[in-house]
């Protein structure tokens, strides 16, 4: 290889490496030469060009503010949910109401909002969403009482390695994020995945129907939120005497017709 050879091959290396930019100011255009010239930071005003220019070549649009979320004409300002409903909070640009509703999907799937309550008077608003807001914690307190289990959040060091094994009839722990934030505590995370194709790890199939230990209810869930199997030397007190409870009620022989109660 000769010299040249090699300095090309350098060359060419070293370009690879680097992203050369140029800017280009006419010198016959003196309107936009004087315009550059008046800048008082040229160098950041350069470095913003490159940067953009390198963005655009990389892919990546330019961040925008998200989108003003609304419901008819209402801008929603506040959005929460708690005790299982979703609370909403808006004004109204054009006439200068506030309001105020639930919002929740009807049996055909489509968004309602109902129990809106409209008024000029923001603080009229407000308390209603105040009160509604604090009606759903009293919901929450309710439940958490009712169970009266120490609130804990399992994670996946409380399941089992990862396995292509199904894991229908299974325990299994719902992941946290999943839930709504009320509701991220392991009784409602540990339940049997009783059947869906989702039980079955790289299947097609999404679903898992999934009854929860502690109450025995029965819901649907999507594979991607199921975190593992449950290891049931990880999982609470009152989960584990839940799970004797199960499998004695399971492995207890069946009465036979006929005989006496």
């Amino acid at each position: 290889m000769t010299n040249y050879q090699k300095r090309k091959e350098k060359n060419d290396e070293y370009r690879s490496k680097i992203m050369r930019f140029t800017f280009q100011l006419s010198l016959g255009d003196g309107e936009v030469r004087d315009w550059f010239e008046q800048q008082p930071e040229k160098g950041a005003y350069l470095k913003k060009l490159i940067l953009r220019d390198k963005a655009e070549q990389l892919g990546y649009g330019e961040q925008k503010a998200p989108k003003q979320r609304k419901v008819g004409d209402y801008e929603i300002m506040q959005e929460i949910r708690m005790g299982g409903r979703v609370l909403l909070m808006g004004f109204h640009p054009m006439d200068g109401t506030y309001m105020t509703c639930y919002e929740q999907y009807n049996f055909l799937g489509e968004t309602i909002y109902p129990e809106a309550v409209a008024s000029k008077d923001y603080l009229e608003i407000a308390n209603t969403f105040i009160e509604r807001l604090q009606m759903q914690l009293e919901k929450v307190k309710e439940f958490r009482a009712a169970r009266n289990i120490p609130q804990v959040v399992l994670g996946a060091e409380d399941c089992l390695p990862q396995s292509e094994e199904s894991f229908q009839g299974k325990l299994i722990v719902v992941r946290s994020s999943s839930l709504a934030p009320e509701y991220r505590t392991a009784d409602c995370q540990l339940g049997f995945a009783i059947s869906g194709f989702g039980c079955t790890p790289g299947s097609r199939g999404r679903a898992v129907f999934f009854q929860e230990l502690y109450s025995g209810e029965r819901c649907r869930w999507d594979a991607s939120d199921i975190l593992g199997v449950a290891n049931p030397e990880k999982i609470p007190d009152w989960a584990k005497e839940k799970l004797r409870e199960y499998e004695q009620k399971r492995t207890e022989p069946k009465k036979e017709r006929g005989t006496a109660r």
